[in-house]
């Protein structure tokens, strides 16, 4: 993706906000960018392969394939209040063993054969197409299937199964009570991507208020200069910038939001981060490095800052902290909190649209797709 022409002259106004209320004159497509990366520790828009946790909640606007993933795993951390999925998948998941964790739940769009092992109490698991091939173990929640069930699956701690096909012969679901042949809705799961396509873009668009200092192989990025709370930083070619450095540090001055564009299709990343645990959360959840052009992206190191990279395929093989939102990700290491947690403000001069938080995530924008299977029994 080339990088988009300023913004700034006269259409868009950019501030970062202290507080955690975002105005209604704000430009809708922003703002929802911004509310999922608050929501979400990971947004896959196209393939997830697994093989680490997540420590937040997830979304994958695709399919799920790989053995096993521990997602929500610190969701007992997470407090926006918003009812959502710890898990959110618009495609299919593969086999394999998926820890559900602190009584998170699971949407998927498709079919299913997947292994869910709902840890903790409440946790529900909606399944929009057939459930077929591993076991799923509910945990005092309520488990919806579209389609048929070809599977055994253990309704533990008084959960129930409401099934709009049939239990195919040979399996059992059992340990609570069943419904076959039912009226089943399964939420609509809302495209993420055009949303976070356009927030790089208008990112990538955004004057540079301050540059990077690089000495000795160690690259600071001050935000002393910072502009009401939002420093940003443009770097033209990105591997040639990773290439001339091995240390990265952040000086923040009190910024609520830093913005760091980074050109280049193909970029990897093996820097080491300076900084006492406690600072480096704290650039985690207020930096957002937007890699604009990327369609190729490693990271070799533990990396710190959230990761906005909608156009790429991108391989970590360490920890990420922050929100990340890839198009295509090859999960070698864990995803970790906190997310993102800035505030951008794009004002425009379109006729202002509210942000509706009740819409986010699982993308429910409607009442769904309504299946029925004969009569329930």
């Amino acid at each position: 993706m080339s990088r988009m022409k300023p913004l700034l002259a006269g259409l868009l106004t950019l501030t970062a906000l202290s507080g955690a209320t975002l105005p209604g004159t704000a430009h809708a497509g922003a703002i929802d960018a911004q509310d999922l990366m608050r929501a979400y520790n990971l947004i896959v828009l196209g393939d997830l392969t697994t093989g680490h946790e997540v420590e937040g909640r997830t979304y994958v606007g695709g399919n799920i394939s790989g053995s096993a993933e521990n997602f929500y795993i610190r969701g007992n951390q997470v407090s926006d209040g918003l009812a959502l999925p710890a898990l959110t998948v618009a495609g299919s998941v593969g086999s394999g063993n998926y820890q559900i964790n602190n009584g998170g739940s699971v949407l998927v769009g498709g079919s299913s054969a997947a292994n869910f092992n709902m840890n903790g109490t409440g946790g529900n698991v909606t399944i929009g197409g057939s459930m077929t091939g591993s076991q799923t173990n509910m945990g005092g929640g309520v488990l919806t299937v579209g389609g048929n069930v070809a599977t055994h699956v253990n309704l533990n701690s008084g959960s129930s199964a409401v099934i709009g096909g049939a239990i195919a012969p040979g399996y059992h679901v059992q340990g609570g009570s069943v419904t076959t042949g039912a009226l089943v809705s399964i939420p609509v799961i809302e495209n993420h991507a055009p949303t976070m396509l356009e927030f790089t873009s208008q990112l990538a668009g955004i004057a540079a208020t301050s540059t990077a200092t690089i000495a000795s192989g160690k690259a600071t990025f001050s935000s002393a200069s910072a502009v009401d709370g939002l420093t940003v930083f443009n770097i033209a070619d990105g591997q040639s910038f990773f290439n001339a450095i091995n240390e990265i540090s952040f000086a923040l001055d009190g910024a609520t939001t830093v913005v760091i564009n980074v050109g280049g299709s193909t970029i990897t990343e093996n820097e080491n981060f300076l900084g006492g645990s406690a600072a480096l959360k704290a650039a985690a959840a207020n930096v957002i490095w937007n890699f604009y052009d990327a369609t190729s992206l490693t990271f070799n190191t533990e990396f710190w800052g959230s990761v906005l990279a909608p156009n790429a395929t991108v391989t970590n093989n360490n920890a990420l902290n922050g929100s990340v939102v890839v198009n295509t990700f090859l999960q070698n290491g864990e995803v970790h909190l906190p997310v993102y947690a800035g505030h951008i403000t794009v004002v425009t001069d379109e006729i202002p649209e509210p942000a509706s938080l009740s819409l986010l995530g699982a993308g429910l924008v409607g009442a769904g797709l309504m299946r029925r299977r004969g009569r329930a029994r």
